[in-house]
Order: C-alpha cells, then structure tokens, then sequence
C-alpha cells in the first residue's frame, strides 16, 4: 500500500511530532524536521454505540462491568511482560536530530527540576504555595512521612510534575518549534463521557486546549477518552501494582472504541512513588522497568519519558498517520490500499476490546465520486517471519471473487475486494510496513517473540452494507439470513472456504423491503478445507455468544459448516429475543433474566455447557428459547423459523437417535430424552462407526446432505417473507 501525502487542507490526526506554529517564520535546513503538535479531534460522524449493539442487549451495566474486570485480570495474570527494559526507548523520537534534541531537553528539564527541589527544603516547599509546590509532596513522600496518602490526594501531587516538564519544555523549545504540551486533564477521578461503562478514571493525559483542535477544547477540565493520550492509574503503594495493572487494562479498552486511529495504546501506573509505563499491543501488556521518582534517577526517566511523548511522531504514540482529519468538511480521511484518500462518512464498526484484531469498518466515499465504500481495518496474524499472514482476508476474498463473479444469484451478498494489502508507516528512514514488530522495534528480541506477530491489513470493499441492528422488519431478516447462508455456501463448495465467525457483526445489509439483501463479511479466519496442512479442529474463533457447541468446548470434533448454520439459529434467538431493533425491545423483563444471557458470560466451557442443555431436547429449546421470543406477531415467523433449523440441526428424523441432541446417547437421563426419529431404514447415518456416540461428530459426517435441508428451508421462509414484504 503506498502512502499518498494528505492535501493542503488535512492534517495528520493526531498530527505528528512538533512543528513551526502557524505564521512564524518559514524553517530554514538547520531547523528540526517538525510537525503538527495536534493530539485529539472530534469529527461529526456517525457511531454505532456499544452499549445499544445486539450484543450487548443482554447484560445489565452490573453484570458487563463483572465480565470486563474478569478479563482484565486474566490479562494481567497471563499476558503481561514485566520490566521489559525497551519499552521507554519505544517512546523515542525516530528523527535522528529530534532524538537529539529531545534527550537535551531532558536533561535540561531535569537540573531545572532537581535545582528546584534543592531550593529549598522538603518541607518548606511542600507547604508552599508556590508554583509546582504539590509535586515535591510527591517525591518527596517518603522523606515527608506521607506514607499510605488517599490516592486522591496524589493525583494534583503527580499532575504539578507532568505540568512542570510541559511549562519548561515549552519554554526552552524554540518558538516555531514547540513540542507537544502533555498534561493531566483538570479533573480527577472522573467518569469520561464517552465511556460505555460508569467507571472512574483516576487521571489521563491529554493535551493542552491550545494546541487541540477546536471541537474539543472545552473538554479540557471534564476529560474523555477520545482525546487521551494515556489512561494514569493510581495506586498508594508499590503492593498494589498488579490492581494498578488490572486497572489500567479495563480502563485502557475504551481508548480503542473512541479513537478510530488507534493502533496500540500506552499507560502508566503509579503506586506510591513507582512509575511503570506500558504498552498494549494486541495481544500482550509490556511494563517497563519501574521508575522511582523518591530517587534523582528514577526522576530523569519519568522526565526523559515525558519528553519523548511530547516530541516523537504520532506513529510512536499509538496512533494512525494514515488516517488524516480535513478540517473543511470536518470529516477524518482515510488512505486507502489504493493510494487513494477516502472521506470517512460514519463508522459502521469500531474496536471494543484491549486484544485482538481491533477490526474497524468505515463507510467511505472517494473525492468527486458518489460510490460508497466500506473501508476494513484489521490486525491479522502472521508467521514468526512476517511472510505469511494466516487466513490471510485479501486472498480469500480475491479467490471469492474469481470463483462468483459470474454468479448473478450471490450479487451483493459478499463483499468485492476493491484494493487490499497492508499498511504502510512513513518515518524518518523510509516506509515499513504496520507490524507489531515494527512497532516493537526497540524490544529486546528475545521479549518480542513472547508477542505473536500480526501486520496492520487495510481493504477497500463494495458494497457498501448498513450493520444488523439497521434492519427495520423481522421479514427483512429473514430474506438476509437465507442471502447469507446462501453466500456462505457457495464460498464453501465453489472457493473451499469455510468462514467459521457468523455473528451479528460479520452480516450486513443493502436496500430495504423486497430488495433488501444480505451480506457475508469478514472472512479473515476462514478456513481453507483444501489446504494440505489444515487442522481440521483449529483453535476456537468467534463471538461467544453465536459460537457452536463444539467450537465453544475446542473439542476433537471436525469443523464443518455445520458450525456456522449452529451460529444462525443462535443469532435468530438472540434477535427474537432482544428484538431486531430498539422499537421492539421488551422492557418488562431484566436482560439478565433470559436464558440466553448466559450464552455471553463466563468461560467458553460454561457457556457450552448452558448451550447444551438447552439445545438437547426440542421440548426444551421451545420452553425456555423460542418462548421468549418477542411477543409481537411478526416474530412468530421468525419463532417459526428458529425451531424449523433447530429441528433439521439437531432433532433431524432422518438420522438415528445417537446423531440427534449434544449430548452421547449413553449419558441420557429422563430429564432429557433423545428425540424420537423415522424408521431405521432410511437413516443417514446408518454407516457411520457405532463406536463413535458424539452426536456432532456423527453429524459432521453428513454435514453436506443436512446443509442442503437447511438452507432449503431458508429458502422456503425467504419466499413467504418475500411475498408478505410485497403485499406491504
């Protein structure tokens, strides 16, 4: 992917580095290479908020903030490195001259500061009213006998250090050359409004409102997410650094959901005098070596850190340079795989979770042009090498397109890929491509192969498809579902791909009514079936909430494309249940009164377990599923539907008892008989090994033959939806 440079009237967003200031004197070669020092931006776009997402219909705010602080302890517990000794040097400027100056300026900050903290006595400054006066009560804890403060008391204490590097910086940088000016939000503890949960945040840094573009400056004494640079957990002392690390992960997610140029985030501890500063890749936390700012030492890196922060390009920060803010149209801009700059019109998919692909949609238009794009953001795997990337998404979707091209019947319901490939970071000594091993650079090696490898994928598709909870009538989801299904089975028998993530979030959806048509998207964990070294039983992938049974317990079970028709009838609950849309939604009950609720929470194992039992017996999933579909008429279709699928799935007649249900005939008690079934000489299954009594195993083995009845009855209940979408 080339880069393009960005018109005359973008900017880099967060704009990179320090730069000469508007209508000073023109840079001269023996200036610095400097640029804008604009960290945050506000664009008018549309965002789908997570809260109201289909997914997150079924938990109440008690039990979400239960499952979040779960996963940030499992983090913290599994997937951080401590006292990675590179992580500081990460914040380095690249340019050779700025790095040079930047360690200059530290050590001029840092006299400055130590001749200011030897001035006077510890004690006399501390009770001072002079400027920076709380800082020393910081440093100078132990010494003061301030042992075990409130950690609100330590927050103005930390933010006079961070706002004394800013005011010293900026006072010795040159006046066309200013750096960034770091500084801690105005309030404290706060809840930022931009958050979807009803934490407190215990400071963040941000920039100073002169130096912001002008949407958000009056955020500068509330505090949100989407202009902080890093979330700053408090703790009183050094015993608490792993609730600090728990803390900050929790907390640090919300940066991903608020800055669509996010690619990864920093963060700071601070536990009494301790300073650790992390990185949070996509798939690990790294700390660095504590700073003890109670010692001159530990006090320079804190300072050295800072000033870094406040010089480097936005590339070191975190964020995208390729993703640009057009101050005219108040719109962020986005470089394509193509070269090409995009206008970003609204945000169809934003990132929710600290690890993992951080996947983001945007719809898009060219300059000039009115085709609508959908543009795809993701961080795929990749071999230790960088060579390969696994179930790579552009070949996939280029192996789509020339085997159903010709296929007027599957038009629209998958994505065309209109360029594709990954993203390429502009520095100082030329382009790299946008790798987790390119942002780790200054890691030690041997920390850096503890990071599994990904690469930054960026795709220009067509059509662009509005999300699921968009569709206005249950027969408009029931024409998609069947598009879909339809699509995911053409790609398996004529591509050999089997997509093995069908959610909520993996469908879209063009035109409304009777032209209404579903949209498959999002295959960069499809399998290809062919492949010689293919494991047929890769590790789990997916949401958990529409993830089958077998995918869920990462059994020995082949996956088949049974797997995915297991998501859709999850998928039909979870809407009929929920409701498709906010207008249906049954507000009488608590979401977390719902059987299905328990299909999200907890481990993968437990959520199998709750799926199992439900799905067991036809009696069963009526009673306690598809009773609780939304009690309007038109969901009885939908009802309909589900228990017709569950039916050809799991209590099919034509296959003998040992195939029906989840559970192995053997281990069946009367509270869950088998479902009775036809006469044994029609059975499907009759020669399949009798020794094998894993009810999905034995239906993998049929898995062609029940995937023709399925889709037959999606088929069937598109027809009649169809034809009552016409007689509207």
């Amino acid at each position: 992917m080339e880069i393009t440079k960005l018109n005359k009237r973008t900017t880099s967003l967060p704009l990179d580095g320090v730069t000469p200031l508007r209508g000073k004197r023109k840079r001269t070669e023996k200036q610095l290479e400097v640029e804008l020092p604009i960290l945050g931006f506000a664009p008018q776009i549309a965002r789908t908020s997570h809260s109201s997402t289909l997914g997150n219909r079924t938990q109440s705010t008690e039990n979400v903030g239960d499952e979040r602080e779960a996963e940030a302890k499992y983090y913290v517990e599994n997937d951080l490195i401590r006292n990675v000794s590179g992580v500081l040097e990460t914040a380095a400027p690249l340019d050779r001259e700025v790095k040079q100056k930047a360690v200059e300026f530290a050590d001029q900050v840092s006299n400055e500061l130590e001749a200011f903290l030897n001035s006077n006595n510890a004690s006399a400054v501390a009770r001072s009213e002079t400027p920076y006066s709380r800082l020393t009560k910081w440093v100078f804890m132990n010494k003061l006998g301030l042992t075990l403060p409130k950690e609100k008391q330590m927050y103005p204490w930390i933010s006079d250090f961070i706002e004394f590097v800013a005011d010293k910086l900026s006072r010795m940088a040159p006046a066309d050359c200013q750096p960034r000016e770091l500084v801690t939000f105005k309030k404290f503890g706060f809840m930022a409004r931009d958050a979807d949960d009803y934490l407190r945040i215990d400071m963040a840094l941000t920039q100073r409102a002169h130096q912001r573009h002008e949407s958000i400056k009056e955020e500068e004494e509330n505090g949100a997410y989407k202009n902080s640079l890093a979330i700053i957990e408090v703790k009183r002392q050094a015993a608490e650094q792993d609730q600090a690390f728990m803390q900050l992960a929790l907390y640090s997610r919300n940066l991903y959901s608020t800055q669509i140029n996010r690619r990864f985030a920093w963060g700071l501890t601070i536990c009494g005098t301790i300073v650790v500063a992390c990185i949070l890749v996509n798939d690990k936390i790294l700390a660095s070596v504590p700073m003890d700012v109670d010692r001159p030492e530990g006090r320079k890196q804190f300072v050295s850190l800072l000033v870094n922060w406040s010089m480097c390009r936005s590339q070191r920060l975190g964020y995208d340079p390729t993703i640009g803010y057009d101050e005219e149209l108040n719109q962020c801009t986005i470089t394509g795989s193509d070269g090409q700059e995009y206008n970003c019109e609204s945000v169809v998919f934003m990132a929710y979770s600290l690890f993992g692909r951080h996947t983001r949609c945007f719809k898009a238009t060219l300059l000039g042009s009115n085709t609508e794009y959908i543009i795809k953001d993701a961080w795929a795997y990749a071999d230790a090498k960088g060579s390969k990337i696994s179930r790579d998404e552009v070949t996939h979707l280029q192996r789509i397109s020339d085997m159903l091209d010709s296929n007027e019947e599957l038009q629209g319901t998958l994505p065309v890929l209109e360029a594709g490939g990954t993203v390429q970071i502009e520095h100082p000594n030329g382009i790299d491509g946008d790798t987790t091993e390119f942002i780790l650079s200054s890691i030690d090696p041997d920390v850096r192969s503890k990071v599994p490898l990904r690469i930054h994928r960026r795709m220009v598709l067509t059509p662009a498809g509005m999300p699921l909870q968009k569709v206005k009538s249950v027969d408009e989801l029931i024409v998609i579902i069947h598009d879909v299904m339809q699509a995911h089975t053409a790609v398996l028998q004529k591509c050999r791909l089997l997509h093995r993530d069908v959610s909520v979030n993996n469908i879209l959806f063009t035109g409304e009514k009777e032209t209404v048509k579903g949209m498959l998207i999002d295959f960069d964990v499809a399998d290809p079936i062919d492949h010689p070294n293919r494991d047929k039983r890769p590790n789990r992938s997916g949401t958990l909430p529409y993830m089958s049974i077998g995918n869920l317990k990462n059994n020995g079970v082949d996956r088949t494309a049974l797997d995915d028709w297991e998501s859709i009838i999850y998928i039909i609950c979870w809407l009929g249940t929920l409701s498709i849309n906010m207008d249906d939604q049954k507000l009488q009950m608590n979401p977390d009164d719902y059987e299905i609720s328990k299909w999200r929470a907890g481990t993968p194992e437990k959520i199998a377990g709750e799926k199992s039992v439900l799905l067991h017996a036809n009696s069963i999933f009526r009673a306690f599923v598809l009773d609780n579909f939304v009690p309007h008429p038109d969901y009885k279709n939908l009802k309909s539907l589900a228990d017709q699928l569950y039916i050809k799935l799991f209590a099919n007649g034509m296959l003998s008892p040992q195939s029906q249900g989840t559970k192995p005939a053997s281990s069946l008690d009367s509270a869950y008989p088998n479902p009775s079934s036809s006469s044994p000489s029609n059975f499907l299954d009759l020669d399949i090994d009798s020794s094998i009594t894993d009810p999905f195993e034995r239906r993998a083995k049929v898995a062609d033959i029940l995937v023709d009845q399925l889709l037959q009855v999606t088929q069937n209940a598109k027809n009649e939806a169809l034809e009552r979408l016409r007689s509207k």
